[in-house]
């Protein structure tokens, strides 16, 4: 049997043999770049439960993040939204 890579150079033959690492690993690197640029964009509330939301808005714990009171207008209009929708709906089911 002839080997396939004996006509090619010490380089090539070396991209060939490892292409499925290349490749692979270059997924890996592209998959984490967008995974981390897509969780920097969201604001910081958005994965938080409606306890924390809530401790958030009307008790006025911060976190370590922004306070409620001086969050800009369109992440003060989102996050009572967020409350509304998911907290508060939710709230209404929940009871007898």
């Amino acid at each position: 049997m002839r080997d396939k890579y004996a006509n090619m150079s010490p380089f090539m033959r070396k991209l060939n043999q490892n292409a499925g690492f290349i490749v692979v690993g270059t997924v890996v690197v592209l998959l984490f770049f967008a995974w981390t640029t897509w969780t920097d964009s969201k604001d910081f509330y958005e994965d938080w439960d409606c306890m924390k939301i809530e401790n958030y808005m009307i008790d006025g714990i911060t976190f370590g993040y922004t306070p409620h009171v001086d969050l800009t207008e369109e992440q003060h209009l989102e996050l009572h939204t967020l409350y509304a929708n998911d907290c508060v709906s939710n709230r209404v089911h929940e009871m007898p």
